[in-house]
């Protein structure tokens, strides 16, 4: 009885082959997916860094009032 053709590797070498190749690209994509992740988070947090700074200033030194210090 023929069971197709013969490609080299088969049997448990052939599917823990893939197995290894299917996790590996899994944790890529996990990684690419936290590394987005972490590029928009760091993004949001920069501008509400810039945006809080701005209004913290503007709390010490009123528009109007006396000149801001040089930063």
């Amino acid at each position: 009885m023929s069971r197709g053709p013969r490609l080299g590797c088969e049997g448990p070498a052939l599917s823990s082959l893939l197995l290894q190749e299917d996790t590996a690209g899994r944790r890529q994509a996990l990684r690419e997916q936290l590394d987005q992740v972490h590029q928009e988070r760091t993004g949001r947090l920069r501008a509400l860094r810039a945006r809080n700074t701005q209004n913290f200033q503007k709390l010490l030194w009123p528009p109007g009032a006396e000149p801001a210090p040089e930063q």
